[in-house]
């Protein structure tokens, strides 16, 4: 699982009781999402955002993905806890969201 070093939906702290649930996940299969993924080294890709707002990308065969709703404590979406975590740096990241957005302009100019 990836850590990725951006936060997100929001930028005043999180004051909740639940701050490691998950307030929003997505996996798509999208030209994108799969070049993402070959970047990662994982096969399907599946973004994943905190209460508190902390990010994630994980592979889809490493979290509960049938089982799980909005609000699920994170260790409780996971497969194997504890995870092994990655934190990606900005360099990386960069380099990330640059392949993703080419793949993306490639499929819009079509």
């Amino acid at each position: 699982m990836f850590k990725l070093p951006t936060r997100g939906h929001t930028d005043r702290p999180y004051r909740g009781k639940y701050p490691t649930r998950i307030c929003q996940w997505s996996y798509s299969g999208s030209p994108a999402s799969k070049a993402l993924g070959v970047f990662l080294g994982i096969k399907r890709p599946v973004h994943i955002e905190l209460n508190e707002g902390t990010r994630y990308i994980a592979d889809l065969s490493e979290v509960k993905a049938d089982e799980t709703k909005i609000g699920t404590e994170l260790n409780d979406f996971l497969v194997h806890v504890p995870t092994h975590v990655v934190t990606l740096t900005q360099e990386r990241y960069d380099q990330m969201l640059a392949i993703v957005r080419a793949v993306r302009n490639t499929e819009n100019a079509r």
